[in-house]
């Protein structure tokens, strides 16, 4: 006999019930494993930063903006679609990045770990091409818009429902 919450129980109908027992599933937790590192959100902020190298080293943010930042007016008359892309990496001063790559800096890691690698770029460039297409509709058609925080915004939207499905704290 073996000693049971609630009394005594034969070998036998122990080792029956163990044998029907399921395994909880584990928990998604935040975390990812140990050894994970978030390459993607390092390459990111790594393009971001070089763009904005590259603009201040002599070519000036202004040419580069003129040419690369978000222009409806190029976009809808001259069929330049690439800018809904490559606005997303260039920004106007060392505040507006800064503050664009700490915000990526602080939640990209978390996000990159729990989505995986290539749902984390997805989600990205997903955030990416949506602000684009907002600011497309909603600007004005001479106006010009750079930086990445449509896409940062993206990021804080999904790093909410990720919270909220493993039952994280999300003040």
């Amino acid at each position: 006999m073996v000693a049971a919450p609630v009394g005594f129980q034969c070998r036998e109908c122990v080792a029956e019930g163990s044998a029907q027992v399921t395994p909880p599933a584990p928990i998604p937790t935040m975390r990812g494993t140990a050894g994970d590192r978030p390459y993607v959100t390092y390459v990111l902020i790594g393009i971001c930063v070089a763009a904005f190298l590259i603009a201040l080293s002599g070519v000036g943010i202004s040419t580069v903006a003129g040419n690369y930042g978000m222009n409806p007016i190029a976009i809808g008359l001259d069929g330049e679609w690439y800018r809904l892309l490559t606005s997303v990496f260039l920004h106007w001063t060392i505040l507006h990045i800064g503050f664009n790559m700490l915000a990526l800096w602080v939640i990209g890691p978390q996000l990159e770990l729990a989505l995986g690698r290539i749902r984390f770029l997805a989600l990205y460039l997903l955030s990416l091409l949506t602000a684009s297409a907002v600011v497309l509709w909603a600007a004005g058609e001479f106006q010009l818009t750079l930086g990445a925080s449509g896409a940062i915004y993206g990021l804080f939207a999904a790093l909410i429902v990720v919270a909220r499905k493993v039952g994280g704290d999300m003040r």
